[in-house]
């Protein structure tokens, strides 16, 4: 079984999952991840980038991705996001799967998708849980973590769908707006539902 972990940038999705994962000893996997590796040098994201856009994003030097470069220009540019989703969405996918392949039967796979549903992968996942939290917790959040500006923040945010369409695709909703406490307290119901239905 997999379930798709998604929500908004400066959700808590990563926290969410790390910690279901740890209280139920469930498999858990990482996109996010995934797609650092395939764009380290050589690596067939890297290659893609390469391909398509020539030396743009790496540095002369050392041939490097510059990833803040590329992450500042694909917030403000929908056209070049859409370019650089096409590089790397098959290629994590295909990782994904290959990954998932490997558990025994009856292995029940954490997979947090950030963009699951702009990619249209929810035939991909057996289950659909959206961390929501409001755009005011998520700016603070992006701009303690990155390090930028309201600005910079809100246009990675509406670079995706809103929290509330994709609450409304959800098979459930984890809230993570107020204390940590009480967002582990519904990650622990949740998961205990789950554990016994599956």
């Amino acid at each position: 079984m997999i379930i798709g972990i998604t929500g908004g940038i400066g959700s808590g999705k990563s926290r969410v999952a790390g910690y279901w994962s740890m209280m139920f000893c469930l498999k858990l996997l990482s996109l996010d991840e995934i797609c650092r590796q395939l764009l380290v040098k050589e690596k067939p994201g890297w290659l893609a980038i390469k391909n398509e856009f020539g030396d743009k994003f790496f540095s002369a030097a050392y041939g490097e991705l510059d990833r803040k470069k590329l992450r500042r220009e694909i917030f403000a540019d929908s056209a070049l996001r859409g370019r650089v989703d096409s590089c790397l969405h098959p290629l994590v996918k295909e990782e994904m799967t290959g990954i998932c392949k490997k558990g025994n039967k009856g292995t029940v796979w954490l997979v947090e998708i950030p963009l699951l549903f702009e990619a249209g992968w929810q035939s991909e996942v057996d289950l659909v849980v959206v961390v929501y939290a409001d755009i005011s917790t998520r700016v603070a959040r992006v701009v303690g973590r990155d390090g930028v500006s309201d600005r910079e923040a809100l246009k990675a945010i509406d670079a995706q769908k809103t929290m509330e369409e994709k609450v409304e695709k959800a098979d459930c909703v984890i809230k993570n707006n107020g204390s940590w406490l009480e967002t582990c307290r519904q990650v622990l119901s949740l998961g205990r539902l789950l554990d016994k239905k599956y």
